[in-house]
């Protein structure tokens, strides 16, 4: 169970110690001065192991969309070359499958759509008629990827950008929101396809494993947004999300 009452003393402590630093969501970030100083910047939750780390490549960009679609999410990573996934064979996405639930890449596609559609309205596709789209695609495993995928659907959709993505941990927690003996787990990245050019053009990864407060007093910020309590995949998922899109760079 948690004490709520100890959790609060325990806050109140880092606060009389830290400051201003609990009063936001406590991160060291590695942060250019110009957009495009670097290649990709990441913000680590805590020190050691990371607790939540969320990464953008080519921070810099920056454009308008016309019309945009969401391929449907795959499973899988590259794990000889984790941040160039989008460039690799589909042959080469691999996971654990004791670590990815089967509805995985279905939640986190309607997280996506969901967030595309607050932002962008009526410019985006339909998930059904992108779905469709890709399921009738001719695919060669040893030689497309998510970028080709993701420009061939574009092209036929009539889209100027496609967003495509894979997921590699979707692991539920085990409890409840009281007490878990194991904790949810959620990993994925996405992608924007220039579809004119054929260029993956902006990257975001999401990757956490919930912990509990007592191990990072730092992030109780994020704790008590959360309901002060052991989170759902989903819900760590629909959080994840939420992150990435505060940096989406399409209007």
């Amino acid at each position: 169970m948690i004490n709520r009452s100890r959790l609060w003393s325990m806050l109140v402590a880092v606060t009389t110690l830290y400051g201003s630093q609990v009063s936001g969501c406590a991160t060291s970030s590695t942060m250019p001065s110009r957009p495009d100083q670097f290649e990709s910047q990441a913000t680590v939750i805590s020190t050691g192991t990371p607790r939540r780390v969320v990464t953008y490549t080519q921070p810099g960009f920056s454009g308008t969309a016309e019309r945009i679609g969401l391929m449907p999410f795959l499973k899988g990573r590259d794990r000889t070359n984790m941040t160039e996934t989008h460039n690799s064979p589909l042959s080469s996405l691999s996971f654990d499958p004791d670590n990815l639930s089967p509805e995985g890449e279905e939640v986190i596609t309607q997280y996506v759509q969901m967030a595309l559609v607050e932002r962008f309205g009526e410019r985006v596709i339909p998930l059904d008629q992108v779905a469709l789209e890709y399921d009738g695609l001719a695919k060669d495993e040893a030689n497309d990827t998510l970028k080709t995928l993701g420009e061939r659907s574009g092209e036929s959709l009539g889209a100027d950008f496609m967003v495509v993505g894979t997921v590699w941990r979707y692991r539920e927690r085990v409890g409840s929101s009281a007490g878990a003996s194991s904790p949810a787990s959620v990993a994925f990245a996405l992608h924007i396809v220039d579809v004119s050019s054929g260029k993956r053009v902006w990257t975001a990864r999401f990757d956490e494993t919930q912990r509990p407060l007592s191990e990072y007093l730092l992030d109780a910020p994020t704790f008590f947004k959360r309901g002060a309590k052991w989170v759902t995949a989903s819900e760590l998922a629909r959080y994840g999300v939420h992150q990435i899109f505060k940096k989406f760079p399409l209007q």
